[in-house]
């Protein structure tokens, strides 16, 4: 179960890096973005996947086993927005 104050959550899953490019592309301007990735998952594609779909992951929350290895990291994605200079 998932309790938020005031708001809803929509919680998608993606098959791959493919998949969740895809699904930035089409609903990530719809709100925050959040996504959560469990340590044992590859992360280096689906991040690589964020980037090349035009946002920036910001980690904002790791949690820990109870051996004090990392277990989840939570990422808001940000749109990139980029000056002049970069266009």
């Amino acid at each position: 179960s998932y309790y938020l104050f005031d708001t809803e959550i929509h919680i998608a899953t993606v098959s791959g890096p493919q998949a969740l490019a895809a699904d930035l592309e089409s609903f990530g301007a719809q709100g925050p973005r959040y996504l959560l990735l469990a340590s044992w998952e590859a992360r280096a594609g689906l991040l690589e996947a964020v980037r090349a779909a035009g946002y920036v992951a910001q980690p904002v929350c790791e949690t820990a086993n109870r051996f004090g290895e990392r277990s989840f990291t939570l990422y808001r994605l940000e749109p990139v927005i980029l000056d002049d200079r970069e266009r």
